[in-house]
């Protein structure tokens, strides 16, 4: 690990960790998205850089860097697991786990979600997720007029509907059990469904308020199980243990870019070549 922390590192704020691998650009629009609304003046920021080849730490140059490299089995839990324990190590209360795909629509937001996940005492909080309209998304080439593109059976009606409003559990096939779901996806994010904030028992990892004692105490993020359901587990954690996991989705939300992190073999393998049904 080579470890470089911002000169006003401050542990009475949250931090905000978000690992990535290359994605250079990606990373100087998301940064660029969370000065825009003001996010970094009221968190510490650390980039944790999984054995990039682009020079990532020039992008982030007033913040903390964290890189980590070791190809022998390490994960995405990992990265958010030494991340966290570094934090909590320098005296921090507060982490957010930040997918390097999910926007910010406002400074109010942000801060939204920051004061109701405090005034819950919630462990682990989420706010509601849209798909991001053509003028924010990175992923210029997912035309919403292009069927061929993101998303083919919605021929285009996607951006700006729900991507993330909750958790629903549903049997993925008659010989599997039951597994969670984003609720109500490709729906009206004015929906009172979605539209409201409520106690859930788990939540999607894309980007989560966390209560960080806790986190250490329960043993942070599972490294063992696969990447998606590691947020489902964290939070599960939680419910076992009498402690509480919020959804907060009214009147606000956040941008995630779905897929964008995915990379191209499995833009191919869901989006090209398997029919998406919802």
């Amino acid at each position: 690990c080579q470890w470089t922390m911002q000169p006003d590192f401050d542990v009475s704020r949250p931090t905000i960790i978000m690992p990535i691998r290359d994605y250079s650009e990606l990373l100087s629009k998301t940064v660029s998205n969370m000065k825009q609304n003001n996010v970094l003046n009221y968190c510490n920021f650390i980039v944790v850089d999984d054995r990039s080849t682009e020079p990532l730490r020039n992008l982030v140059k007033d913040y903390s860097y964290l890189r980590i490299d070791n190809d022998k089995g390490f994960n995405f839990s990992m990265l958010n697991n030494i991340a966290a324990f570094l934090v909590y190590r320098l005296g921090g209360k507060e982490i957010i786990l930040w997918s390097s795909d999910v926007y910010i629509n406002s400074e109010n937001d942000f801060l939204n979600l920051l004061s109701k996940h405090r005034e819950s005492n919630s462990s682990v909080s989420g706010p509601k997720l849209l798909y991001p309209p053509k003028d924010i998304s990175f992923v210029k080439e997912a035309d919403s007029d292009n069927i061929t593109g993101f998303y083919p059976h919605k021929k285009g009606q996607w951006r700006n509907t729900v991507q993330y409003g909750g958790t629903i559990w549903m049997p993925s096939s008659p010989l599997q059990p039951y597994l969670p779901h984003h609720y109500m996806r490709f729906g009206n994010p004015f929906d009172s469904r979605v539209n409201c904030d409520k106690g859930v028992d788990c939540l999607t990892g894309a980007i989560l308020a966390v209560d960080l004692e806790n986190f250490i105490k329960l043993g942070g993020l599972n490294p063992s199980l696969a990447k998606n359901f590691q947020d489902t587990d964290y939070c599960l954690k939680m419910v076992d243990n009498d402690l509480s996991c919020h959804y907060f989705g009214k009147d606000s939300h956040f941008y995630h870019d779905e897929l964008l992190t995915k990379g191209e073999a499995l833009f191919e393998l869901f989006v090209k070549r398997i029919p998406i049904m919802f």
